[in-house]
């Protein structure tokens, strides 16, 4: 995730993805929808105990993502500004970037 020239909402944006993969993997093993393992689809019959074990697995590694990272949460809104400013909710701006904001909203030449 690091390197030269990365922004920080670039880095915010593969965390959500990579949270929300292991959401969907971690809701997939739980319907045992094998789709997105290759390998496990392969097996002629899984475990369910080794599924459970795996689906497990995933949520303890999204809570540990959710935790380490949980910085990333607070400072979502300042990052929407930068990076889509035309789509964020004015509100939910700091007060002292709202106008500036409304206004980027109401020129007609920046759309």
């Amino acid at each position: 995730m690091l390197g030269k020239n990365r922004f920080i909402d670039d880095i915010c944006a593969h965390l959500k993805d990579f949270k929300l993969k292991l959401n969907l993997f971690a809701g997939q093993l739980a319907m045992n929808d094998l789709s997105h393992f290759p390998r496990l689809n392969s097996l002629p019959s899984v475990n369910e105990k080794k599924l459970k074990n795996y689906e497990e697995g995933m949520k303890k590694l999204h809570f540990e993502f959710e935790s380490r990272f949980q910085d990333f949460s607070t400072i979502h809104v300042e990052l929407d500004i930068f990076t889509m400013p035309f789509y964020l909710n004015c509100e939910a701006a700091r007060s002292d970037l709202q106008l500036e904001l409304i206004e980027l909203h109401s020129n007609n030449h920046l759309k």
